[in-house]
């Protein structure tokens, strides 16, 4: 089993992500271990400029999970590939749908 890419704290979720911009095959591309953690892989046809990738990041997290778009935030790696991205809401409520996409493809 994989790894969580995500982790609870007080007032949501982090997840950590591997994003690729300019993908041909947009989307979430499931779960996968790093020497430095578990992450989940996005991908967006977005190029990462003036932080287009980034904005197409959180739409794409907001469409797959039903997450409402203003309880996402980019937390860190605003210009690299791996991203942390905060998850604003209930912390066991979002424990357990991330718990049911670990290791598997929304």
């Amino acid at each position: 089993m994989t790894a969580r890419f995500w982790r609870i704290v007080p007032d949501g979720a982090v997840l950590s992500l591997r994003v690729q911009p300019k993908a041909r095959r947009p989307g979430v591309h499931g779960a996968f271990e790093t020497p430095t953690g578990a992450r989940l892989k996005l991908a967006v046809a977005a190029p990462p400029e003036d932080g287009r990738a980034n904005e197409a990041v959180l739409s794409l997290l907001s469409e797959t999970f039903g997450w409402p778009r203003r309880a996402l935030r980019l937390a860190a790696g605003a210009t690299q590939r791996d991203k942390s991205i905060h998850v604003a809401g209930d912390s066991q409520t979002l424990a357990a749908q991330l718990e049911h996409w670990n290791g598997r493809d929304p």
